[in-house]
């Protein structure tokens, strides 16, 4: 159960779940940037998309889909430079079956203490773990983009920016480190 305007923490326990599985298999540390990125040494390992179903103010259900870079060797159109793969990270392929397994399991991990302190949670680790607060960033957000410093993110999932003195909260948007 979750509230619709909190929809946002749903992609920051994502990503979070697949960092922890991230480091697990390859052993580096791996960083997650907002709202739905995770990265190994600066490139693009997996993206998480979440589409959710709303009835009134119910939230019905959210499907998140998580894209892992697991045993590509080559990326095509200039991606080379900013993605990665746990094969590129590692040097050795990897069993699909068993990195799925470990990636259901850090999601259940994270996920099964759900309740009231859940968001407070997930912030935590999701900041623990960010490559962007205390950042310069700019963040494309439909017709408006915000420059300023990453400064935290939100209960409901929202990054804060702190930008000509105060704080912007953003929902959504095209992070990128300036």
């Amino acid at each position: 159960r979750i509230d619709p305007v909190s929809l946002g923490i749903v992609s920051l326990f994502a990503s979070v779940a697949v960092a922890n599985s991230v480091s697990g298999l390859s052993g580096k540390a791996a960083g997650c940037k907002w709202p739905n990125d995770v990265l190994v040494g600066g490139k693009k390992i997996s993206g998480i998309l979440c589409e959710s179903v709303i009835s009134g103010n119910v939230v019905e259900s959210v499907i998140v889909g998580i894209g892992l870079n697991v045993n590509q060797r080559k990326f095509r159109n200039g991606l080379a430079a900013r993605s990665t793969s746990l094969l590129l990270e590692t040097g050795s392929a990897h069993d699909l079956s068993a990195a799925l397994a470990t990636l259901l399991g850090d999601l259940e991990a994270l996920y099964h203490p759900a309740g009231p302190d859940w968001p407070g949670t997930v912030v935590a680790e999701w900041t623990r773990r960010s490559v962007i607060l205390g950042s310069w960033v700019e963040v494309s957000a439909g017709p408006r983009t915000i420059t300023g410093i990453a400064r935290s993110v939100t209960p409901s999932g929202a990054l804060c920016i702190e930008t000509d003195g105060r704080i912007v909260e953003v929902t959504a948007g095209d992070v990128h480190l300036v």
